[in-house]
């Protein structure tokens, strides 16, 4: 079941999809910083407004869970009355990342991008980034804002394993692995830094919309044998 409605947002209409207790507004507009941003407060908002079990910010969507059918009227037009974002000072998170020219994939992405290591870290760590939104696996989070210089497909055969803490590259996004697992991504560095564990719940410390600044160190030779 879908319909159409207005928002009192930065993006004034969305499509409204309907399963069991789950609510997902999709935005009509392109991914960016500032529709990151207004996502992190409507998840603020509604979390602290409504009883429901989750709300999870996307690239271009908003998914609510735990929407019982006789508030479902409510949620609706909770969207086309929003008060205007008092937007505070976006958190800014400092990750550390280690980079390597022997490194999983960096030799063979220098080599597709046609350029040398030092270029491939100055333009990979010298970007603005922000949190877009996570997904793909539990605290897997997406970086949207990097240079558009490093974009590339996903890998036609995606890796078998790859380590906690891999830091990869697609198009329009740096993705951070929070786990060892599968994936699809150009692996370029390595971070120690905990985004996600078990006991912590990523969207407690980190919203849409934080700004995200990428520390880079040379990754010790030891690592590459891991």
């Amino acid at each position: 079941m879908t319909r159409c409605i207005k928002v009192n947002g930065p993006v004034p209409e969305a499509d409204v999809w309907l399963a069991d207790e789950i609510v997902q507004l999709r935005f009509k507009a392109e991914p960016g910083y500032e529709l990151s941003r207004w996502l992190g407060h409507c998840r603020q908002w509604f979390s602290q407004n409504f009883q429901l079990s989750d709300v999870v910010p996307g690239a271009t969507s908003l998914t609510l869970m735990g929407v019982s059918p006789n508030r479902l009227d409510n949620i609706i037009k909770a969207f086309e009355h929003l008060p205007e974002a008092a937007y505070k000072q976006r958190a800014i998170h400092e990750i550390e990342v280690g980079y390597h020219p022997n490194w999983m994939d960096t030799a063979e992405v220098c080599e597709k991008l046609k350029m040398n290591f030092e270029q491939l870290v100055d333009l990979h760590s010298n970007s603005d980034y922000y949190l877009a939104f996570v997904g793909f696996l539990p605290g897997f989070v997406y970086l949207g804002g990097g240079n558009p210089m490093l974009d590339l497909p996903r890998k036609d055969k995606p890796a078998p394993r790859l380590p906690l803490g891999a830091v990869g590259i697609a198009p329009g996004y740096t993705g951070i692995y929070p786990q060892s697992s599968p994936g699809g991504w150009h692996i370029i560095g390595l971070t120690t830094h905990k985004i996600f564990t078990p006991e912590i719940e990523i969207q407690n410390h980190w919203q849409a919309g934080d700004r995200v600044r990428l520390i880079p160190v040379m990754l010790p030779s030891t690592a590459l044998k891991s």
